[in-house]
């Protein structure tokens, strides 16, 4: 009995297992898989057949700007929340605004979404927005407003009553990853913006909406 592994026409690996008996040889080919481990870092996700789901405070690295981010453990719907302090400052992207990174693995390159799980707050100025920035790899940081359009605080508006009632906001952006590991980072931006969880997703592929989201994914640990 051996095993060879080489890559075929296409560059893909695949195995072959040799049988060799008193009265017969055989040969079977199978498919290998490469350990993706040696290209992983701490707290890498990777992303299954339909999205990566991500605990806000399992991030790859914390980094600090004219603030910092601080878990609060039992925070809101999840296992904890990530707020950047001091709490009533404002926040430019990219310039002093502390920012969590958190890294993915996928298989294919393509469109994503990223949908961020976000404490209910309301907009602590009268120009309603509560606003945080996100990038991935290298591109440009978006400024993404958490409050809808439609926001009003008044009886009979939706975008503020459930925000309360459902003890979250969710935000969506899109984005091209690359093949292997992407960083995904966001920023602190609005007094009042803090981070529960992060969902990923293949644009073709939506995730089913529950009151507390998709189960966290498995990811790399060290």
């Amino acid at each position: 009995l051996s095993l060879t592994v080489k890559k075929n026409s296409e560059g893909v690996k695949a195995g072959k297992i040799h049988i060799h008996g008193e009265y017969m040889e055989l040969d079977i080919e199978v498919p290998v898989k490469e350990n993706i481990s040696d290209v992983l870092d701490n707290n890498t996700y990777v992303f299954n057949d339909s999205y990566v789901a991500i605990e806000a405070g399992h991030f790859a690295d914390n980094t600090e700007g004219s603030g910092r981010f601080v878990e609060l453990l039992g925070f809101g719907k999840m296992v904890s929340g990530m707020k950047a302090f001091p709490v009533e400052k404002t926040y430019v992207p990219g310039k002093d605004a502390p920012y969590l990174t958190y890294k993915v693995y996928v298989k294919d390159a393509g469109k994503y979404g990223v949908t961020l799980y976000i404490g209910p707050s309301n907009p602590p100025y009268k120009d309603y927005k509560l606003n945080y920035g996100i990038a991935c790899n290298n591109d440009d940081i978006k400024i993404i407003n958490a409050i809808p359009e439609d926001f009003g605080i008044y009886d009979g508006n939706a975008s503020w009553e459930y925000g309360p009632l459902n003890n979250i906001r969710l935000t969506s952006s899109e984005f091209e990853l690359k093949e292997g590991v992407n960083e995904i980072r966001v920023y602190a931006g609005s007094p009042g913006f803090v981070l529960e969880k992060l969902v990923i997703n293949k644009i073709d592929k939506p995730v089913a909406y529950g009151y507390f989201g998709p189960v966290e994914t498995s990811f790399y640990k060290k």
